[in-house]
């Protein structure tokens, strides 16, 4: 079957191919920060023991031209409406910044999921529109290990003035008073 006609109960969720930030946290940014993010849109929890993450598939091509499929180890889960992050220091897969293919593939090798992109800027994530959707975006700041959403933009609010006049009143004198 070709991929989207299988229902795959985790899925492609976003990536960042072109890091210029130390994503992993280990105090230096490097292409070792690229990562690819699951999304588990279930509510049980699933495991990935024998799933793959890969770019381009090469098993076509006369000479290999990605990454080696990265096998997630035995006993890899995902928790129920959660992420998983995998960073390229852990698989090994490298996103070229000139465009590529990200993929997820099922035990056997089943490509589950794909999604290809041209060229990219530094620190630009292609993520879905909507968690576990179809449509995808490169206009979502990244969102590692957490829900796409659209850049917040600065929406202008109504503000309140209360001016306050005070009126002096003069009070007679009565007579007899200075």
């Amino acid at each position: 079957l070709p991929p989207g006609q299988v229902h795959a109960p985790v899925l492609l969720n976003e990536f960042l191919p072109s890091p210029a930030s130390d994503w992993d946290g280990d105090g230096t940014a490097s292409a070792e920060d690229e990562w690819i993010e699951l999304h588990n849109p279930s509510d049980a929890w699933v495991d990935l023991s024998g799933w793959f993450l890969d770019d381009v598939d090469d098993s076509r091509a006369a000479s290999p031209e990605g990454s080696a499929p990265y096998a997630m180890p035995p006993g890899s889960q995902i928790a129920p409406n959660s992420y998983k992050v995998v960073f390229r220091s852990t698989s090994g897969v490298a996103l070229n910044n000139s465009g590529d293919t990200v993929r997820l593939l099922g035990p056997g090798l089943f490509e589950l999921e794909t999604n290809s992109f041209g060229s990219t800027q530094s620190d630009i994530a292609w993520s879905k529109t909507v968690d576990g959707g179809n449509e995808w975006t490169n206009a979502y700041p990244p969102s590692l290990g957490t829900s796409n959403q659209p850049a917040l933009t600065a929406t202008p609010t109504a503000t309140t003035v209360v001016t306050t006049t005070v009126t002096p009143t003069v009070t007679p004198t009565p007579a007899g008073f200075p």
